[in-house]
């Protein structure tokens, strides 16, 4: 945290807005009452998805959750899709040959839901490749979920 610290003192983000860091367990993080973006990264849905349901009761509509999972991405979405937490956009980037979700959502009913297997993800050549690599991952796999992921992707491409 002190690295995180000394790294953002002084640099452009900085001197754009307050930034606070907190070293804590997530679940324990207690929101600030003032307008915020909330970043979650580097750590699996199913940790992610623990924090946010902490999280919820405490945001306002004014504030913007920013979420980047590194695995159970789809149990994330699924909870996220049954949750009060709209979907005002969704990213996909590639680096080193490694993709990641990004996922940015708002405390609102009027904002679509987050749909459990990605909408805007796959669009683009990065999306297209993204799809191609869960294609081929998922295509021994036969448990319900994948299977239906599977068919989603598939469908995409007609």
């Amino acid at each position: 945290m002190s690295h995180l610290e000394q790294t953002l003192i002084g640099s452009y983000i900085t001197k754009q807005a307050l930034i606070k860091t907190h070293h804590c367990k997530g679940q324990e993080v207690k929101l600030d009452p003032l307008k915020k973006i909330i970043f979650i990264a580097g750590m699996g849905g199913k940790e992610i998805k623990d924090i946010v349901q902490e999280l919820i009761p405490q945001m306002s509509e004014e504030d913007t959750l920013v979420l980047s999972p590194h695995r159970g991405i789809h149990e994330l979405r699924s909870f996220l899709s049954g949750s009060e937490l709209g979907l005002s956009d969704e990213h996909l980037i590639s680096e080193d040959c490694q993709f990641y979700q990004i996922l940015c959502l708002k405390k609102s009913h009027l904002l679509p839901k987050t749909h459990p297997f990605g909408v805007h993800i796959w669009k683009g050549p990065v999306g297209e490749d993204y799809r191609q690599h869960i294609l081929k991952s998922l295509r021994d796999h036969r448990d319900t979920v994948s299977q239906q992921f599977f068919s989603y992707l598939n469908n995409l491409s007609r």
